[in-house]
């Protein structure tokens, strides 16, 4: 579990655009209908924020779910992420969306996922971050194996995983300390990003045959 290589985690990261994470089983235990966790959201705007500061751009955020998730709905917009993918069972066709629709490079995409369902994304992700199930021991080997794992969470998803990651990302990166004084002084530079991030509307897109395509959410 954690970093396989921390140099090359902190260099990939440094490339990385575009977050896509899963909802069932990252933000969740992966029981249907369950939320998620609050400490979880802190931590991927905590993420945002700093990313925004080092980049000077708005990193972009994204939902993908094999279902129409309404929780993941309500999370989203509630978070202002810039994307939601629902009922995409071929999550390939979420990376084909990215690359060509957006022209974000694949080695500019962090994959947050744990289950099988998400391998398209790992795979071509340039970071790809795998969440950490009981149950999965013999899956998570088998991602190391094949290359698709920069890091495994200690926590459980729901359970503090997605705030592990983002509080890693920030201590490897140099700026875990400045991001948090900021938040808590809710100062001039925060403000600015909370405006800019509270302006974000999503976008939702939905599986349809072998393609995605705009939807109002629901």
């Amino acid at each position: 579990m954690g970093f396989k290589n921390l140099n090359t985690f902190r260099r990939k990261l440094k490339l990385c655009r575009f977050f896509v994470f899963d909802f069932d089983g990252v933000f969740t235990n992966g029981t249907k209908g369950a939320s998620f966790n609050e400490r979880d959201s802190m931590g991927a705007n905590m993420l945002r924020y700093g990313l925004w500061t080092k980049t000077g751009r708005m990193p972009l955020y994204a939902i993908a779910s094999g279902e129409s998730n309404q929780n993941a709905i309500a999370f989203a917009q509630r978070e202002h992420f810039d994307y939601v993918f629902l009922s995409v069972v071929d999550k390939s066709l979420i990376l084909g969306f990215i690359t060509d629709e957006l022209s974000i490079k694949p080695e500019e995409i962090v994959m947050v996922g744990d289950d099988i369902n998400d391998t398209p994304l790992l795979r071509e992700a340039g970071l790809k971050l795998v969440v950490n199930q009981p149950s999965s021991k013999h899956f998570h080997q088998w991602l190391e194996d094949q290359k698709m794992c920069d890091y495994l969470t200690r926590a459980y998803g729901g359970r503090g995983a997605v705030r592990e990651i983002c509080e890693q990302s920030l201590v490897s990166l140099g700026i875990f300390e400045q991001v948090i004084k900021s938040r808590i002084q809710f100062d001039k530079t925060y403000q600015k990003y909370w405006q800019e991030r509270n302006a974000i509307k999503a976008k939702f897109l939905k599986q349809k045959s072998n393609k995605l395509a705009k939807t109002d959410g629901c």
